[in-house]
């Protein structure tokens, strides 16, 4: 028979019935559980069986079955009705100890440690980059029918370490919303595959279902990694859909998981960060949703906090309100790795890096300073919308619609080689604001939703050398107003000629004046190389952040932008000619030589315009190109029937010095105005 009570000297049982014998082992007793609670704070219970017998006395403080054994399941009974304990391993025999419970276990309910690391022969994690924890203790959901959870945490204040917990039919655990409930470790455990972590053998829904305040999964240090992953499709029914989910934190307005911490885990890998681990569904990596959700923290700009959250059949993080009625606000998303592998080499979510959809405000995606933002590359495999990231109105997986979230910034992040699966190629970029594609400006930036659908930044120069990097350009949006520029370098521009942004270069603020209008110089401390392609987003003082710009290359040097006096180089409305009527036809091009006009010269580059249309006869839209060149995927403004629309752009000029204007109308006419600012030579 085992005790599972450890205590500093284990008292033999003696058939001496003397009065001094009984006393001397009481105090012998007493001293040493004195002491173990001096120590502990708590019992000692250590599991010695792979067994699934309940305890025989819930009163005595001893781990004991009928059959003379310490079992889990009787363990975590005695810790409940101690009101806490430790939880060790000492099982006999090599090797990985599986344990099979055939029904649900006790939910805990009071403070417990559960290590599975005090199994000889277990040891952490101990390489900052890849897994070399021996575990050896597993829990195996595989006997189990119907919704069974492997570990349900009713409590504060527990931690769980050191185990493989895998093949349950609902999480593998869940962190619950009860009163009371909250401030729990979660810490160098296997959620979802085999003892070495290079099998999938996934539980069901969710990997780890967190529904309370203040928990801690992971942590900086190797030893706290935990992995999650090949989380597969179940029968829960709580989230509402069909689609799995690695990490899951939710909370409502009666139980908020505010504060809850997520640092330097494997989500959606195997244990050595380098391949993708799903079972035949799939899964999202995190999801952080509905109401007082907020304070999540999702890795972190310190040494070790970084999340690798990749190879997910779904996003790689989604931040949002589920049934799109409750707010989810507060998530910062720091360091982390979306889309790569330990290695930065490709790893990619099959649908976008991150989400932000229905109800989401207010969260934060990288920052500014060193180490917070994060790595977005890769994703989107899966998708026709396969964003970096994506602000919508839409839900999980884009079910159902609620309000557009604002507020959400998107700073100094490193977003490339995002795509999308199908055409429109337009649909893979760095930041997508609604889901569809580059969202054109609007004059004075009027309009509403995702992030107010803020307006980008419209650049007219770039030259690096010297150790220095010179941009220049225009922002129209809300009058009199300080919006924050953050500028990026990529090696090659996105597919629909608008930016992602390999390497944050700096920022700058720039203040609008009274018309909503800014020009601005900026001179950061950093050279790139000629071929590089150069964009910004603009973000206001709430936190909104725009998509990115269209790309424009880097002159290494020498070349410069000029300014000429605004001048109105083209109206349709005018006298027939050149520059003046017809109005253009739905589906026809129209090229205007450019050079020479305006002082314009004939060796320009690229020029500043400012496009207008109206009295168009339909929806519509035109795409501006140099002349003789291919026609663009993206639209430079779009409108609606007997609307006035401009936008500003900067647009490079064929070799006769002209630009090719593109109509798309379903039929009739549409009249145009273009004026000039300046030029690239």
């Amino acid at each position: 028979m085992s005790l599972g009570v450890e205590t500093a000297g284990r008292q033999r049982r003696s058939g001496v019935k003397s009065r001094t014998r009984r006393l001397v082992r009481h105090c012998a007793l007493s001293f040493s559980l004195l002491l173990v609670a001096a120590m502990t704070s708590a019992a000692v219970f250590t599991v010695d069986s792979t067994g699934d017998e309940p305890d025989d006395n819930f009163a005595d403080s001893v781990c004991h079955t009928a059959a003379g054994t310490c079992t889990l399941r009787a363990a975590i009974q005695q810790a409940n009705a101690t009101g806490g304990a430790v939880i060790h391993f000492n099982i006999s025999g090599a090797g990985v100890h599986t344990i099979r419970p055939v029904s649900t276990l006790d939910p805990i309910t009071s403070a417990v440690t559960i290590d599975g690391y005090s199994q000889p022969g277990s040891s952490p994690n101990t390489l900052a980059v890849g897994e070399n924890a021996v575990l050896t203790i597993e829990l195996d959901g595989s006997l189990l029918s119907g919704v069974a959870n492997g570990l349900t945490i009713q409590a504060g204040g527990c931690t769980v370490k050191g185990l493989v917990i895998n093949r349950f039919t609902n999480p593998a655990i869940v962190l619950d919303a009860v009163p009371g409930a909250g401030g729990n470790t979660v810490q160098g455990n296997f959620l979802g595959t085999d003892p070495t972590g290079t099998l999938a053998e996934g539980n069901a829904g969710i990997g780890l279902w967190v529904r309370s305040p203040s928990n801690t999964i992971g942590g900086p240090n190797p030893g706290d990694r935990n992995l999650i992953t090949a989380t597969r499709e179940g029968s829960l029914t709580v989230p509402p859909d069909p689609y799995a989910t690695n990490l899951a934190i939710e909370g409502s307005s009666a139980f908020p998981s505010t504060g809850n911490v997520v640092q330097g885990n494997y989500i959606g890998t195997d244990a050595s960060g380098t391949a993708a681990l799903s079972s035949p569904n799939g899964a999202a990596g995190i999801v952080v949703n509905t109401s007082n959700s907020g304070g999540v923290t999702i890795g972190g700009p310190a040494a070790g906090a970084s999340n690798v959250i990749s190879g997910n059949a779904f996003f790689g993080l989604e931040i949002l309100s589920i049934t799109c009625n409750f707010p989810t606000t507060g998530v910062v998303v720091e360091g982390n790795f979306i889309g790569t592998d330990v290695h930065a080499a490709a790893l990619g979510n099959g649908y976008g890096g991150i989400h932000i959809g229905c109800n989401a405000s207010n969260n934060t995606i990288g920052g500014t300073a060193p180490g917070a933002g994060n790595v977005i590359a890769n994703n989107g495999a899966a998708l026709i919308n396969g964003a970096g990231v994506v602000v919508d109105v839409l839900g999980r997986t884009g079910t159902g619609s609620g309000a557009a979230g604002t507020g959400n910034a998107i700073r100094g992040n490193s977003i490339f080689s995002n795509t999308a699966a199908s055409s429109p190629l337009t649909r893979g970029l760095g930041i997508d604001l609604i889901g569809n594609g580059p969202t054109p400006n609007d004059p004075g930036d009027g309009d509403t939703g995702p992030n107010n659908l803020q307006n980008s930044p419209v650049l007219s120069s770039a030259t690096s050398g010297g150790g220095s990097t010179t941009i220049a350009g225009t922002l129209n949006s809300a009058a009199n107003t300080t919006f924050a520029i953050d500028f990026y370098a990529s090696p090659s521009c996105d597919p629909s000629g608008y930016g992602e942004g390999r390497v944050y270069l700096g920022s700058a603020s720039v203040a609008t004046n009274g018309a909503g209008n800014a020009g601005f110089s900026v001179a950061l401390p950093v050279s790139v190389g000629a071929s590089n392609q150069i964009t910004a987003t603009a973000t206001d003082p709430n936190g909104n952040t725009s998509e990115f710009s269209a790309c424009l290359p880097a002159s290494g040097g020498g070349a410069k932008f000029f300014t000429v006096p605004p001048c109105r180089l083209a109206d349709t409305r005018g006298p027939a000619g050149p520059y003046g009527s017809p109005a253009l036809s739905g589906g026809g091009n129209r090229t205007f030589v450019i050079g020479g006009q305006c002082g314009i010269p004939a060796g320009a580059r690229a020029v500043a315009f400012n496009f207008t249309v109206t009295q168009g006869t339909a929806q519509g839209d035109i795409r501006t190109f140099p002349g003789g060149t291919p026609l663009p995927l993206v639209s430079t403004l779009n409108w609606a029937p007997g609307q006035t629309r401009a936008n500003n752009a900067v647009t490079g000029l064929g070799a006769s010095a002209d630009l090719t204007v593109h109509v798309d109308q379903s039929g009739g006419t549409v009249q145009i105005i273009i004026d000039v600012t300046g030029y690239f030579q």
